[in-house]
């Protein structure tokens, strides 16, 4: 059994407020945030720092709230952060070069400023004459430019700080602006200048890691990191937070988060549902959370299986096998095709369905991408990352096939399904 030591409580026991949209009620990680920034300006890390962890488990928050204020602290740099997921409708491309040319345009002089706003073509400082165009030319400039600019200026070394840095491959554009960072950064650290450290997080590992799979790749010879999950000493903050619950079982509430994928916000709305009700049973508090969580995990799973029941049998069935293996799955590797096969038997009833050919698998696969279940890359990958869980949930027979009574279950008499050795 997980042992758990029961925090004491400094609280007013009486009281049960819990605003999760309070900007104060953040759990500080300032040990992590250390080490990273440390690690991240280390000679070694000058081609990138890729963190990556998955969706809604807090990493912009640490990325703002404990990162970014270490640099500054402990290293003084200048700090340009561009949170692609703030562009959600823009040109990743585009957002990338609009936020390095902002941050460039804070060092303008006041008259300069004044001048461009007015709408003026020529300035007069200090007895020359200048032109507005010329003067702000670096802003239309490359990126290469535009770094060298504002490294001149700021005087400290510079780092890029790039939120949710898959979207920059969603256009061409994107992925050329982004590779121009990368080795205009390269550029910058050579010599004694003030150098460029870029350190972007992510989603999805996958699409993090073919960011580096290559030299044509943005991110070559750079470093991925994955970004701890928030554990057991966030839960007993969050307990200390919920004063008039303190007698949710610790064991429990620490299982829970583990269901919730250890996404904060989530288990924060469960303590917050759990305050807004009168119950104070310490029996009746623990179910209602269990209750809570199994309801919150759930969500979306049926517009999910809405989605999977319109799939071809074969993309269902290459979908159950990929749910089954995890890491390991091949589609075209001749046990993952068996396996394909035995699900086909299962879905159409017929005995003996042939391994799927290679092009009906392509085929599948690409039907797959394309709907937004799952990402191709160097591997692949569920797009949600509760879709393994639910999928493995599902009876193939009950679940998909339509008059499930009209034919028996077919008998599988074949061997386990043996994996073929992963070396690590």
């Amino acid at each position: 059994m997980l042992q758990i030591p029961r925090p004491v409580s400094q609280c007013d026991p009486e009281s049960s407020d819990l605003d999760v949209d309070d900007p104060g009620l953040l759990f500080p990680r300032r040990q992590l945030a250390s080490q990273i920034a440390n690690d991240l300006m280390s000679r070694p890390r000058e081609s990138g720092l890729l963190l990556t962890g998955p969706r809604r488990t807090g990493k912009s928050t640490f990325v703002r709230e404990d990162l970014l204020p270490m640099l500054h602290a402990e290293h003084d740099v200048h700090v340009v952060h561009i949170d692609l997921a703030a562009y959600r409708n823009a040109e990743p491309g585009q957002a990338s070069l609009h936020a390095l040319r902002t941050e460039l345009q804070r060092f303008d002089g006041v008259v300069l400023r004044a001048a461009r706003s007015l709408g003026l073509t020529n300035i007069r400082l200090g007895g020359l004459e200048m032109n507005v165009a010329q003067a702000q030319a670096v802003y239309t400039d490359g990126v290469l430019d535009v770094l060298k600019a504002l490294s001149q200026k700021a005087g400290k070394r510079l780092v890029i700080v790039m939120d949710e840095v898959q979207r920059s491959q969603s256009t061409e554009h994107g992925r050329n602006v982004l590779f121009a960072l990368m080795r205009s950064s390269d550029h910058l650290n050579i010599g004694r200048g003030t150098g460029v450290r870029v350190v972007a997080t992510g989603s999805h590992t996958h699409k993090l890691r073919k960011l580096l799979s290559s030299k044509e790749e943005a991110f070559y010879d750079a470093t991925v990191r994955d970004l701890p999950h928030l554990g057991t000493g966030f839960v007993f903050w969050l307990r200390e937070q919920m004063p008039g619950l303190l007698r949710l079982n610790p064991e429990l509430m620490v299982k829970g988060f583990e269901l919730l994928l250890h996404r904060p916000r989530e288990l924060m709305d469960v303590c917050k549902q759990l305050g807004e009700t009168d119950i104070r049973s310490e029996g009746a508090v623990d179910q209602l959370f269990q209750l809570l969580v199994a309801d919150r995990a759930a969500e979306g799973k049926g517009e999910f299986v809405a989605k999977l029941r319109s799939l071809a049998d074969l993309e269902l069935a290459l979908l159950r096998v990929m749910a089954e293996t995890g890491p390991r799955f091949s589609p075209h590797a001749t046990w993952c095709r068996r396996r394909a096969a035995e699900v086909l038997e299962m879905l159409l009833g017929v005995p003996r369905a042939p391994d799927p050919a290679r092009e009906d698998i392509e085929s599948a696969l690409d039907g797959l991408v394309a709907r937004g279940i799952i990402w191709r890359g160097l591997g692949f990958a569920f797009e949600n990352q509760r879709a393994a869980d639910w999928l493995l949930s599902l009876d193939p027979i009950m679940d998909f096939r339509g008059d499930p009574d009209d034919v028996s279950p077919p008998v599988l008499t074949g061997q386990p399904l043996d994996f073929p050795v992963l070396v690590s």
